[in-house]
């Protein structure tokens, strides 16, 4: 257990780091989504960058999120598949 203790550490640390995205349900400003994507592009993942409003939308948001949350939350608390 102790050689995943940096993993686990470094998971919590991306959680609390994304906290605030999740408790917004995936919403993104636009200039941080462009800034990912640039990330992306000099680390070498991608080709080269783009210019992120041609695929950036919150618009979906609500719809992915048209179901009941607590339940889900429950059902994955009690390992429900």
């Amino acid at each position: 257990m102790a050689g995943q203790q940096p993993a686990v550490a470094l998971v919590e640390a991306g959680n609390e780091a994304n906290r605030a995205s999740y408790e917004d349900r995936g919403r993104m400003e636009l200039d941080i989504y462009q800034d990912m994507v640039d990330t992306h592009a000099e680390l070498g993942l991608i080709d080269e960058s783009y210019d992120a409003s041609v695929l950036f939308t919150n618009e979906l948001i609500d719809e992915i999120w048209d179901f009941d949350v607590e339940a889900e939350i429950e059902a994955a608390r009690n390992d429900e598949r």
